[in-house]
């Protein structure tokens, strides 16, 4: 009877090990690239509103073939981040001229070690925007 209750003990053990292990990976971290496509290209003061974990507002952090850009480091994995491309006015963002509504980004999109890049046209609101294959890119 000893020989099986310390081997229920120690399956137990180790069960809460693994699990807590499992856990542990579950806080981790990936990056997200946002992209942004205006019709009219103009990308002068245009910045952004973002929210959840370590995201915020700033302005874009460059311009590529698609249009502007902004990287968003070690957000936590499973965050649904909210963002709205608006233009900027005296280093804070001028509501009056958003040029998309809250596009909502799931928490699918944050993946553990994976910079995900994602992309977004003017005028999106809502879950509107493309999700690019991190192993595609």
């Amino acid at each position: 009877m000893k020989k099986v209750l310390l081997a229920f003990i120690f399956v137990a053990a180790f069960a809460m090990l693994l699990g807590t292990s499992s856990f542990a990976a579950d806080a981790t971290h990936g990056d997200l690239v946002v992209h942004f496509k205006a019709w009219d290209e103009n990308y002068t003061d245009l910045g952004s509103h973002a929210w959840g974990d370590t995201v915020g507002a700033k302005i874009a952090d460059g311009t590529d073939d698609f249009g502007a850009y902004w990287n968003y480091n070690d957000v936590l994995v499973g965050t649904e981040v909210g963002f709205i491309a608006v233009y900027y006015a005296d280093g804070s963002p001028n509501w009056d001229a958003k040029l998309t509504g809250d596009v909502n980004l799931g928490a699918e999109v944050i993946v553990a070690d994976t910079t995900t890049h994602v992309y977004v046209f003017e005028g999106a609101s809502g879950a509107q925007y493309v999700l690019a294959s991190p192993t595609e890119m």
